[in-house]
């Protein structure tokens, strides 16, 4: 059983009025009265309690099922403070998931799977509406590859996945979210993780879908849904010397790949793919392990998504942590 509870407000704006012959050349900022008109001021108070149950069945030494089912009940309240409304939704739902996999001895093990879900949406939208809870059901068909006696992992697998209320922007109001009657995405991804050598590793993955909408009102019925890429790709390798006065110090680097998206709900606009690289720097000692992570390493410049035409956000820009840590 779990419980959550979630209580917070929620405000927004617009900044008025512009500022007149501003010299983007000799620009003078000064310090001018800015006026905000509030359009969203709300209080937000949220609870979930779950309650599941899983079993997992060893039909034979080497077919196991899985079962498991879980029921959520939620509510959500909305105060306007604007307004000097309330507004109450309860959402009350049970979600199952089954599983069905063989291990052969030689390392392959075939899986076919089946899930439902309930995901609540905390918020609401322009006109202080709380969302309707996500619903949708999944099956998947795969397999999973460990020869042995190595330290290597394959997975590939086929999904179909249907979904019901996700948020989109609402084309006609940037300030507002609008939810879909039904998306659905039909792909295939794999995934590699090797030990290549003791002290040399590897992790690759692909995932490629082709996503639609199937019902609603929202969006245009058989295109694409906005700000949602076709292919995902990612590629690491990371080595630490084993031996001599450099022993314990690592290095590594990657890349990610993120396909193209729509812009708009025709799909006349798109977002272009784009490739990013990362890199890290670790030394281990003992228990402690020093690291310096940086991700975007080029400080590429790029759009990452677009809800609307008028709604883009810019990717993040080089980001650097360095981090220290012990284990025991």
């Amino acid at each position: 059983k779990n419980f959550q509870l979630n209580d917070n407000q929620a405000t927004g704006g617009f900044v008025g009025p512009t500022v007149a012959n501003f010299n983007l050349l000799a620009p003078n900022y000064g310090s001018p009265t800015v006026a905000v008109t509030p359009y969203l001021v709300n209080y937000n108070v949220f609870q979930q309690t779950g309650i599941y149950a899983q079993d997992q069945i060893k039909l034979t030494p080497e077919l196991t099922l899985v079962l498991s089912g879980r029921g959520d009940f939620t509510s959500n309240e909305v105060n306007n403070l604007l307004a000097s409304t309330t507004t109450r939704q309860n959402a009350n739902a049970g979600s199952q998931r089954y599983g069905l996999i063989y291990n052969f001895d030689f390392g392959l093990a075939p899986y076919v799977s089946y899930a439902s879900f309930f995901n609540p949406q905390v918020g609401t939208n322009f006109f202080s509406q709380p969302f309707k809870p996500t619903t949708g059901d999944q099956y998947e068909v795969g397999v999973k590859y460990q020869p042995p006696g190595t330290e290597a992992f394959l997975t590939l697998a086929a999904f179909d996945l249907t979904l019901a209320n996700s948020l989109t922007i609402d084309p006609n109001n940037t300030l507002n979210q609008l939810q879909l009657g039904e998306t659905r995405s039909r792909g295939f991804e794999a995934q590699f993780v090797a030990n290549l050598t003791r002290d040399l590793n590897v992790t690759a993955s692909f995932t490629s879908f082709n996503i639609e909408i199937t019902r609603g009102d929202v969006g245009v019925v058989g295109k694409a849904p906005t700000a949602t890429p076709e292919t995902l790709a990612t590629l690491f390798a990371d080595y630490t010397i084993p031996t001599g006065p450099w022993a314990g110090f690592g290095f590594g680097g990657g890349a990610r790949y993120v396909g193209r998206s729509f812009a708009d709900v025709n799909n006349t606009l798109t977002v272009p793919e784009r490739v990013l690289f990362d890199a890290v720097v670790h030394y281990n000692s003992g228990n402690w392990r020093f690291a310096v992570n940086a991700q975007n390493l080029a400080d590429k410049r790029y759009v990452s998504v677009c809800q609307s035409a008028n709604a883009c956000f810019y990717g993040e820009a080089r980001r650097v942590i360095a981090s220290l840590s012990y284990k025991w």
